[in-house]
């Protein structure tokens, strides 16, 4: 990164991991900063290479042999009472770490999209009381776990939320309603017609894009063998890091003109745009970049825990298709 000019700001933005809906939220806020910000993008993975890897494993093992037991547990009071006592001896240690480096590169601000580095930065001692904090949720929910102190505001996506951290004992005067932030190219205006094109696709046949967030998780080879049987119909998936499902659709989709079979991007809007209806997993970030565009949205296959309340958010308001068996979505297809 080029030397800080005078008078720049320099701002930190911390996510959990990457590829991840935080670090879309992350950089999403950052295009919208003022000149005079110099962005700094923390990877807390990246600082702790021995924690991260093994909290994101040990997450998706869970949820894929007993996700029951992640509902069950999530957000409980109980487990959060537990998991305060573990805080209390382990966040000094790897708070040290983060706190140094923020100090290293002479960081003025911290803005959070993930839960545990609003918690890492939440006790502000010596030099790190100069730092204003900010949070940023990425989802229509707030769990136990954002901290209550240490925080200068809360940028929640809807006013249930928003009630939800003031229900946890958040000083309502520190949260704001801001919705999820999206990309500033979310935000362009191109006719859903001239982005088929742009992907080489017909401009006039019906498009669905289908996605399972950064890691291309959920039913999605099922989704799109279904929606290979309507021959009219265009099809775009974002497998995300999910490389085997990348191979395996790739080597389907050979010599399909209709098709767009893609990894993971950061320039995401432009298939969207695409897209005459997005099927995806309930991830706040894809439901925020979809509505953003005003795409009709069908989900599938929520992950327990914030995946499920953004679903029930959506269930609510009547902004989604809930897909949950094969014959829904094949009903959904045919309309």
């Amino acid at each position: 990164m080029k030397p800080t000019a005078p008078n720049k700001i320099k701002v930190a933005f911390i996510y959990g991991y990457e590829p991840s809906g935080h670090m879309m939220a992350a950089k999403a806020v950052c295009d919208f900063m003022p000149e005079i910000i110099e962005p700094y993008f923390f990877n807390l993975s990246g600082i702790y290479p021995r924690l991260g890897p093994f909290v994101a494993k040990t997450y998706l093992e869970v949820l894929h042999k007993t996700p029951a037991l992640w509902s069950y547990v999530y957000d409980k009071v109980s487990l959060f009472n537990a998991a305060k006592r573990i805080k209390s001896t382990l966040t000094p240690f790897y708070a040290s770490k983060l706190q140094e480096l923020l100090l290293k590169k002479g960081i003025s601000a911290a803005v959070s999209t993930h839960a545990l580095s609003s918690i890492l930065l939440s006790k502000k001692r010596g030099k790190l009381k100069n730092i204003s904090h900010f949070v940023v949720l990425t989802d229509f929910y707030a769990h136990n776990y954002w901290p209550k102190e240490g925080i200068e505001l809360y940028f929640a996506p809807d006013n249930d939320t928003g009630r939800s951290l003031t229900e946890k004992g958040i000083d309502k005067n520190k949260i704001r309603i801001s919705g999820i932030p999206v990309k500033k190219d979310f935000l362009s205006i191109t006719s859903c017609q001239q982005a088929k094109r742009n992907l080489g696709l017909n401009p006039v046949l019906p498009c669905i894009l289908i996605t399972g967030g950064t890691k291309g998780l959920g039913s999605i080879e099922d989704i799109f063998e279904k929606a290979c049987e309507h021959e009219k119909l265009q099809i775009i998936v974002l497998c995300g890091t999910n490389q085997k499902l990348h191979a395996r659709l790739k080597k389907k989709s050979q010599n399909k003109k209709r098709i767009v079979i893609t990894g993971f991007s950061c320039e995401t809007a432009r298939y969207y745009m695409a897209a005459d209806i997005v099927i995806g997993k309930p991830g706040g970030v894809t439901i925020a970049e979809t509505l953003a565009l005003r795409k009709t949205l069908a989900v599938f296959s929520p992950l327990p825990g914030q995946e499920e309340k953004n679903a029930e958010f959506l269930k609510k308001h009547k902004l989604a298709w809930h897909l949950k068996n094969q014959r829904q979505l094949a009903e959904f297809l045919a309309n």
